[in-house]
């Protein structure tokens, strides 16, 4: 298991991605990165998910939020 400092920097420095109106890959900016990670910022909700399968249910913010409190009792 990896922390989410080494997840994030593995991510920054493995991955680019493709910007509109710009014709090379860019890379992703590391606070981002660390928001998505930590805080769902930039989460697709449930309809704007591309990939939706059974074994890996959806689960909004405000439900990753409980459990997470759930988990700290």
């Amino acid at each position: 298991m990896n922390s989410d400092t080494e997840t994030k920097d593995w991510i920054c420095s493995t991955f680019q991605f493709k910007k509109k109106g710009y014709p090379e890959p860019q890379p992703f900016n590391a606070s981002s990165v660390w928001d998505n990670l930590n805080k769902g910022k930039g989460e697709p909700t449930k309809k704007e998910r591309i990939c939706i399968s059974d074994w890996l249910p959806y689960k909004s913010p405000l439900q990753l939020k409980r459990e997470a409190e759930k988990e700290k009792l």
